[in-house]
């Protein structure tokens, strides 16, 4: 009888152990990976669809054109996974630690303009009367230049055809493309505006910095930008530039320019306001320059008027102090934010003197 009880008690011991081991078991540890979103952002496609514009300068003799070159890229948006390993103890997660990360692309939501540039190393021609005419090759910075009344064949300017036609010919030999025209009659009215401007100009400028009103200096601002529109390779409007910008800003525009401190930092965040400007309406030469990261005189131009503009319209920032760093809490709209990173890049950030002594004239 005690026999049977002992084997009794051996054999619920060992279903005890037993019991233990397999709970045991069934609370050993395990890992795995776990993947969970952590952020996101926005990549560019590859640039497609290449189109041409051109920028017709015409004056008495010479003809100078300057071709961009833009495309369309795919907004693609971006799904940035955290991997995690975790460890488990049955159904609970004891130890957590984060492995990698890794992108996951989404569907294309849109397209926007990119890669503009100047177009370089491309045939233009002028078209007109049925015949075409080269120009010859652009330049490092998308010009070519000529002297029409030799293009033309014709005896002197007088003798030009009325109208042409701008064509260029792609270097990857796609078909000849029209992306701009000439008038020599329509010359003749911007000529006449650009007199009519100029003399306006001048006579704000004679009464020098004291004299001039706030109203007259406004009208200088718009008076300049009209200038800058539709003339700026102008000799005149060249000449009196310098003028304007020593009266109002105090600084002399072509010493400024090469003693500049280019700041690459600024030239990045225009890079980055470019791409999230979509199809703003900003003037193409800006587009170029922004993208290619060239110093254009035009482009600065433009960019240092939009900053002036948007400190006039912010009279509260001149007030407490003008910063590069503020620029993005000023609510401003992406083309004045691209003309201010624009400017810091062109003439460092020291140019804020200029600034706050161009606030003090509003």
């Amino acid at each position: 009888m005690q026999s049977v009880q002992m084997n009794i008690k051996l054999a619920l011991t060992s279903f005890s152990i037993l019991g233990a081991l397999s709970a045991c078991a069934s609370q050993s540890s395990t890992t795995r990976i776990v993947n969970e979103p952590s952020g996101s952002s926005v990549m560019y496609g590859s640039p497609k669809s290449i189109t041409y514009v051109a920028d017709v300068d015409v004056g008495r003799e010479y003809g100078r054109i300057t071709v961009y070159r833009n495309a369309r890229c795919d907004v693609i948006p971006v799904t940035v996974m955290q991997s995690y390993q975790e460890t488990l103890h049955g159904e609970e997660v004891v130890e957590r630690t984060p492995v990698t990360k890794s992108q996951v692309a989404g569907t294309v939501e849109k397209q926007i303009s990119c890669d503009q540039t100047y177009a370089q190393d491309v045939e233009v021609f002028l078209e007109a009367q049925g015949d075409r005419f080269s120009l010859g090759k652009t330049d490092s910075e998308g010009q070519v230049s000529a002297n029409l009344a030799t293009v033309f064949q014709v005896g002197s300017f007088e003798e030009v055809p009325q109208d042409a036609k701008v064509m260029v010919r792609p270097r990857s030999a796609r078909p000849m493309v029209e992306v701009g025209s000439l008038s020599l009659a329509q010359l003749i009215k911007y000529n006449d505006r650009t007199s009519e401007l100029l003399a306006q100009l001048s006579a704000v400028l004679a009464k020098g910095e004291s004299g001039a009103s706030s109203e007259e200096i406004t009208r200088s601002y718009e008076i300049y930008a009209q200038l800058q529109d539709i003339a700026s390779q102008d000799p005149r409007v060249q000449g009196i530039s310098a003028r304007f910008w020593e009266l109002f800003v105090g600084r002399k525009k072509d010493e400024s320019i090469e003693r500049m401190g280019k700041t690459l930092h600024a030239l990045s965040e225009a890079k980055e306001t470019l791409k999230v400007m979509g199809d703003a309406a900003i003037p193409i030469y800006v587009q170029a320059a922004v993208s290619s990261g060239t110093l254009d005189r035009r482009a600065l131009e433009w960019s240092s008027l939009r900053l002036i503009r948007a400190l006039r319209g912010a009279p509260a920032v001149c007030r407490t102090g003008f910063a590069w760093s503020k620029v993005p809490s000023y609510g401003w709209p992406a083309d004045a934010r691209l003309a201010s990173q624009y400017v810091r890049y062109g003439y460092g950030s020291g140019y804020n003197s200029a600034i706050q002594r161009s606030c003090a004239r509003f």
